[in-house]
């Protein structure tokens, strides 16, 4: 993006009263600087160096050239310059070799805090490196995938900290599993906010009284997209958003069930228009299947298809980060509906638990679950279709399928299991029908 593009972009943002904080990583997680300039690095034999080393001139010369552009096009208030996951080897670096890395760490900080303080601009860092009970006291034990053993820096000292860091700086807090840490940050002296922040937090309402917590916001490390976004971050968008907003406390357990019943309305505002179904067009259900059958005669050219549907057992639901370069594959492929036109062309729909499907035993999984669970499972919602419970048989979920080539009739449709795959159950197909002109008018959304 050109620099004029950020800047309108930057502009558009916060016409909606929304601060757009930069996060330029510095010191650590500096690969974007130190890729055209290893000779900058820590270890300078590294393919891919890390970390910049702070002993070396021209590390500040790159990072305050590369800082000064963002801060002439987006002009901040705040910026968060990193900081985390100090991960390099100790006493590797020939300048840093024999130093007190707490005061390496502080006189890096401290040279990017004054930087930017002389323009006005606040600085942010991730908080880990100055609680020892979270980096452990001056040095941590790391063993490498093929068994090497190393050293790398720990946490800064509590008195350096009290000394060499600067108070103005914001800290975000990613290691509030435990509340005593939030509370040693705030006796340092600093204000706070929850990272990587989650519905689950324990003791919230308790926490009320931290001095200088003011808020949180959850994290996501795949691509800024609407299905990521909708397929992983629901909980912790709503959940989170009812903690920071809301007097009434609601238990991670019992959270499940209502962003399942707001998943509909943010998938309509996600992807900013509605489905046939959703805009009065006429829903007809011409199939109800026990046992699925195959080959469904259509013979129509409907506007969508809603299938009525689960699988039967509880399948992999992974967070989009865990396979990023085909974020779709982290929802188990279950099968798939072909849709066969009367032309003989077939469009293929994909059956991926967690997106469009979940198992007929999700309410009574749900209910089941403990808290632990409910933090480690993300099977809690489907993003694209919404829970239908009947009283003898499960729960099923409602998909609605746009059809991409109106105008063409649809022959048929064929449901295709992945082989020894779990058994897909489809109850009903139900199909909208256009609306004439006339009773279409009044009906769009704005």
């Amino acid at each position: 993006l050109e620099k004029e593009e950020v800047a309108d972009l930057v502009s558009y943002i916060r016409k909606f009263n929304i601060e757009v904080i930069p996060e330029l990583p510095s010191l650590t997680h500096a690969y974007y600087l130190l890729w055209g300039h290893k000779e900058l690095a820590e270890n300078m034999a590294q393919p891919y160096p890390d970390t910049y080393c702070p002993l070396k001139p021209g590390s500040y010369d790159l990072y305050f050239d590369v800082l000064d552009e963002y801060l002439d096009v987006i002009k901040p208030k705040l910026v968060h310059v990193g900081h985390d996951e100090w991960r390099m080897e100790k006493d590797l670096c020939e300048l840093c070799k024999g130093k007190d890395y707490g005061e390496l760490y502080a006189m890096d900080i401290t040279k990017i805090h004054d930087h930017l303080a002389k323009r006005g601009i606040r600085t942010a860092i991730w908080g880990d490196h100055l609680l020892e009970s979270v980096t452990e006291h001056e040095f941590q034990t790391w063993k490498s995938s093929a068994g090497y053993q190393y050293k790398i820096p720990g946490a800064l000292r509590p008195e350096q900290v009290l000394k060499l860091i600067p108070k103005d700086i914001l800290i975000f807090n990613w290691f509030w599993d435990n509340p005593a840490n939030d509370r040693q940050v705030s006796d340092f002296g600093f204000e706070q906010v929850y990272g990587n922040f989650r519905a689950d937090i324990k003791d919230w309402q308790s926490r009320a009284d931290i001095k200088g917590l003011l808020g949180g916001a959850p994290s996501s490390w795949a691509a800024t997209t609407e299905k990521n976004f909708g397929k992983d971050q629901l909980t912790d968008f709503l959940g989170a958003s009812n903690l920071l907003w809301s007097h009434t406390y609601i238990p991670p357990e019992m959270l499940v069930y209502t962003v399942e019943s707001l998943a509909g309305d943010v998938y309509y505002h996600f992807r900013g228009k509605k489905l046939p179904s959703e805009t009065g067009d006429c829903v007809t259900t011409t199939r109800e299947f026990s046992p699925p059958v195959n080959n469904i005669q259509v013979n129509s050219d409907p506007n969508s298809i809603i299938f009525l549907h689960a699988c039967e057992q509880e399948a992999a639901n992974r967070k989009a980060y865990s396979i990023i370069h085909n974020f779709d594959e982290t929802s188990e492929l279950l099968g798939w509906y072909e849709i066969v036109y009367q032309d003989g062309y077939i469009e293929t729909v994909p059956l991926r638990y967690g997106l469009n499907i979940l198992d007929r035993g999700w309410r009574q999984r749900i209910g089941l679950m403990s808290p632990p669970k409910a933090k480690a499972s993300q099977n809690q919602y489907a993003y694209q279709a919404r829970a239908v419970r009947f009283e003898n048989d499960g729960t099923f979920f409602s998909y609605e399928w746009l059809n991409p080539r109106p105008g063409i009739m649809i022959k048929e449709i064929n449901v295709k299991q992945k082989a020894g795959g779990n058994p897909i159950l489809l109850r009903s197909v139900s199909f909208t029908e256009k609306k004439r002109a006339e009773e279409a008018k009044g009906t769009e959304r704005y």
